[in-house]
């Protein structure tokens, strides 16, 4: 699956590509690709965030960023004062290429700083993979594995290399971490990136990495989980893994909550990500148990295993109630001609979400527009009877009882879902004040090398 995903190369060049012999901080920023058509993309404000630090130290910046998007393109001209090539798997290798030359001529030396930061969607984790791929404009997959001869060479010069990847999950790009290599990652390799609240927190100069990474994750209210390559990183995200990726499945974008019920319904291999979440969560609980009764309270732990409980039990009865709706051969739908039958509870959620509504106003305000192609206009007419003939099902359906049973069971399940909701808020709030203590703890307890505290913006 694709998500957001940003990554930025610091190498040092003046120009498109970094060539300049006298600096010694070098910038590579890649990405926006993969939105819809449209003037801009979702990661220009994280751009602007970068920009301000480019110019401020002086870093020297190889930039690829977007294709053919007007907005995007000026937005990264004026936050970093030079023009964008697209971000192709060519000119990707060509810049990788430009750095190998300025290693082989001796113009990055021992003491110079290489960061990466990639802007753009990204995929999950393939197992022939070391980290995972990102989005390009060739609407491919570009594999970030192909950073890592280019890194080694780098660290045989001596040059410090960091990663900062704000991507859904981005957390596998941890596996580029080293220690020469700092990595960042907005969020766990497991989950979805929604864009940092404050990434620019990440790159203010004069801090090292990891004081730029504790101070922006303390501010951030996105629903993801950043991470750091770091001994005392890896010790604290290895103890609350299993309580932010889950609770923040129950909250932040009620989109999250959309996708998991609905693939629940049609996948196994969601139904198990959810049991997974569920055990994970009751390990975190008993890992709670000899804990102060107080902290429990003042974290809200109590609240939240018996919300979770309640919402376990829920969900295991509306999906019973979704086995027995399956034996059901009405439960697919023949609407008109369309040989894709569709399930009940896809019809339920079409009409009862007000998708359809808004479907078919949109749809006759195009229908309208003079605008319209005869082909488009064609196209819109038929959507607009198949429409009708879904919203035709769902009233037929109300007659028929394991739909009712059905949609009794999936109005509980919401209830319970929302009375989830505060109590995971507030374990997630104080998860950031857990954290703090966590790294700091492991900090002191550990002598290794940390790259993070030796790159400084």
């Amino acid at each position: 699956m694709y998500c957001l995903l940003f990554i930025l190369l610091t190498f040092i060049s003046s120009s498109a590509w970094a060539d300049s012999p006298d600096t010694h901080n070098f910038l590579f920023v890649v990405g926006g690709s993969g939105d819809p058509a449209g003037d801009s993309t979702i990661f220009d404000t994280e751009i602007a965030s970068i920009g301000p630090l480019a110019k401020s130290s002086a870093w020297s910046t190889t930039l690829l960023y977007d294709g053919d998007r007007s907005g995007s393109k000026a937005a990264a001209k004026n936050a970093f004062g030079q023009d964008a090539k697209t971000f192709t798997q060519q000119n990707f290798s060509a810049a990788i290429q430009q750095y190998e030359t300025l290693l082989q001529e001796k113009k990055i030396k021992a003491g110079d700083e290489f960061l990466l930061v990639v802007d753009t969607h990204g995929a999950q984790h393939d197992p022939k993979e070391l980290s995972h791929s990102v989005v390009s404009e060739d609407e491919a997959l570009l594999p970030l594995d192909q950073i890592q001869t280019l890194r080694d060479h780098l660290q045989a010069a001596g040059a410090k290399v960091a990663i900062i990847d704000l991507s859904c999950f981005s957390g596998s790009t941890q596996a580029l971490a080293n220690d020469n290599t700092c990595v960042i990652a907005s969020t766990d390799k497991d989950m979805f990136g929604y864009g940092l609240t404050s990434p620019i927190d990440l790159f203010q100069p004069g801090n090292n990495l990891e004081q730029n990474f504790i101070s922006m994750r303390m501010k951030d209210q996105s629903a993801q989980f950043p991470n750091i390559s770091t001994f005392a990183g890896k010790k604290t995200t290895e103890f609350l893994h299993a309580l932010v990726p889950s609770t923040y499945a129950f909250t932040g974008d009620e989109g999250i909550n959309d996708y998991y019920f609905t693939e629940m319904m049609k996948q196994t291999s969601c139904q198990d990500v959810r049991d997974k979440e569920m055990d994970d969560l009751n390990k975190l609980f008993s890992s709670f148990n000899a804990m102060d009764l107080y902290l429990r309270s003042m974290i809200g732990i109590d609240q939240l295993e018996a919300a979770t409980k309640t919402y376990g039990e829920t969900m295991q009865g509306l999906r019973n109630t979704y086995n027995q709706v399956a034996k059901y051969e009405e439960r697919q739908e023949m609407i008109g001609s369309d040989p894709n039958p569709y399930t009940w509870g896809q019809i339920a959620r079409m009409v009862s979400s007000g998708y359809m509504k808004e479907r078919e106003a949109y749809l006759k305000q195009k229908i309208s527009d003079p605008s319209t192609t005869k082909e488009d206009l064609a196209d819109d007419q038929d959507r607009l009877q198949n429409d009708y003939k879904i919203e035709e099902a769902y009233q037929r359906l109300q007659s028929v009882p394991e739909f009712q049973s059905m949609q009794n069971m999936e109005s509980n399940y919401d209830k319970h879902l929302k009375d989830l909701w505060p109590a995971a808020y507030q374990v997630a709030y104080y998860e950031k004040q857990i954290y703090r203590y966590l790294y700091e703890e492991q900090s002191s307890k550990c002598s290794s090398p940390n790259p993070c505290v030796n790159f400084s913006l």
